[in-house]
């Protein structure tokens, strides 16, 4: 039984709660996401971030296109944002304001799929997400790319409905924002064509606007083909070399490495490895619970359009054919997150005209009580005092405290000493780390009688292995060491402090 609509008062009162609620969602969101916001390190790619962007524009430019994995729009919006202030909150600020921005288009595009009360129950998840402040925390590209994937979802979702009467304005601006995202993140090649395919199968039944749909893609294209070719052979060059210096390329991820990232979405960025199993089947107790909200519903396109959106990249990602260098992490497509809460939240009852039944709970309540339960107690650690993912800081105040006047210090790998420069306050003689600077005997070079061998053991960096064991024929010895555990991920950061040997002193 369809039930009456509500007279204009009763729209008034129901939007003015909504407004309400919704502007506690995101003070709630914002504050999280700022709380301790500089109390943690930055780690090495976030220190790589602020060192690029406190250089010159041609600089960091030169540095972005030679060094750098991503297109540089983060980067250019870190560069201009650093022009007005420093610190590690400080740079970190950007992406706390685009990831309130992504709970805020969550909303909107789970209110057009879901309802008023699936946006606010995928609004509140969002805010609390665990997985989503981490990398909230970060200055990094990853709240970039989520919002503007979003709020290119919720713009086609508009297009559709104007049932083809949508104007140039709104082509222009969904191509706007289809390459920005290019230019922030690679990846979003995926969600484009998704994208794409979804207004294709969305507008069939109705005025498919052909012309505006490929001029705005052709656009896209275009738009960004000079920054593809003239970054294609500068990465490939990077990615041969990358190859030969630390072994053949990583494979694609197993299904078993993409469903665990798909329970990090649900419950925060944790190490699988060491419990694989509960990884696998929490990733797909929410896959198979998202899939059943959705089809226990009587309108089919949610279930539609969420599907196309996010197994489409998924799919794509894992079928992409390309060497990879670096292992699969649930970020890499932190863009799909969304979608999978908004599906969880799509839970309801069905339609009953008993009045007992309308007292009972909604089933998405449910759904929300154990994701808020799940993240809580993720983000109870996070924000304890011990968390670190990498702690330089901590790790180059105990070096300088140690340091003695005519030390060397070396780095494996030899870039990681970006981040001890960033928080060294001394002088400090340093040398990086390489098989060929090993081989060169740098470590001779000035006849220190201590060494400093810093390195980063994080799967990401990849440290040189036969550093430790090349210096020992060197003539150097260990006397101290220390290591800083990451609470993030395996491995972290360690110092070993090396003195030379009665013989080694005589090479």
């Amino acid at each position: 039984m369809k039930r009456p609509n509500p007279n204009p008062m009763e729209a008034s009162h129901a939007r003015k709660r909504q407004a309400l609620w919704l502007t506690a969602i995101l003070l709630a969101a914002l504050l999280l996401r700022l709380w301790d916001l500089g109390a943690k390190s930055l780690w090495l790619d976030e220190v790589m971030t602020v060192h690029k962007a406190t250089s010159s524009f041609p600089v960091m430019m030169n540095e972005v296109i030679y060094t750098d994995a991503h297109p540089p729009l983060f980067q250019i919006i870190e560069w201009l944002w650093l022009r007005l202030g420093s610190g590690d909150a400080f740079a970190r600020l950007p992406a706390v304001f685009l990831g309130v921005a992504v709970v805020w288009l969550t909303f909107l595009i789970a209110r057009r799929l879901t309802g008023r009360r699936g946006a606010l129950a995928a609004g509140v998840v969002m805010a609390f997400s665990y997985f989503q402040i981490f990398y909230s925390q970060e200055a990094r590209l990853h709240t970039l790319a989520t919002a503007l994937f979003l709020a290119q979802t919720y713009l086609l979702l508009r297009i559709v409905s104007r049932c083809g009467g949508a104007g140039w304005k709104l082509w222009l601006l969904y191509a706007l924002l289809g390459l920005l995202s290019l230019y922030t993140y690679a990846l979003c090649i995926l969600t484009i064509g998704a994208l794409a395919l979804l207004y294709v199968i969305l507008a069939w039944k109705r005025r498919v606007q052909w012309r505006e749909w490929f001029m705005a893609h052709l656009l896209i294209g275009l738009a960004f083909l000079p920054w593809y070719w003239f970054v294609l052979r500068v990465t490939t060059a990077k990615l041969q070399e990358s190859i030969r210096t630390v072994g053949d390329a990583v494979g694609a991820p197993s299904a078993q490495e993409v469903i665990s990232g798909i329970a990090s979405w649900g419950v925060g960025p944790m190490d699988w490895s060491v419990m694989p199993t509960l990884g696998l089947w929490l990733g797909l107790a929410l896959v198979i619970a998202a899939a059943v909200a959705l089809l226990a519903r009587r309108n089919r396109k949610p279930a539609l359009a969420l599907s196309v959106l996010f197994f489409v990249p998924l799919l794509g990602y894992l079928l992409m054919p390309m060497p990879r260098v670096h292992y699969y992490e649930a970020k890499h497509l932190i863009f799909l997150q969304p979608l999978l809460i908004i599906a969880l939240c799509a839970a309801r009852r069905k339609e009953n005209s008993a009045p007992a039944r309308e007292t009972r709970v909604p089933p998405v309540c449910y759904v929300v009580a154990a994701l808020l339960a799940l993240n809580l107690f993720g983000l109870r650690d996070y924000f304890s005092a011990s968390f670190q993912k990498e702690d330089w800081r901590g790790m180059v105040s105990d070096v300088q405290e140690r340091l003695q006047p005519g030390d060397l210090v070396m780095f494996n790998p030899g870039y990681v000493g970006y981040a001890f420069e960033y928080y060294q306050t001394r002088d400090v003689d340093t040398r990086n780390v390489t098989a060929e600077s090993l081989l060169r005997g740098q470590a001779r070079e000035k006849r220190a009688a201590r060494l400093w061998l810093i390195s980063c053991q994080s799967p990401v960096s990849r440290p040189f292995s036969a550093a430790p064991k090349m210096l020992l024929d060197e003539g150097w010895k260990p006397l101290d060491g220390a290591s800083f555990p990451s609470h993030a991920w395996p491995g972290g950061l360690d110092w070993t402090l090396l003195t030379r040997s009665p013989e080694g002193a005589h090479d």
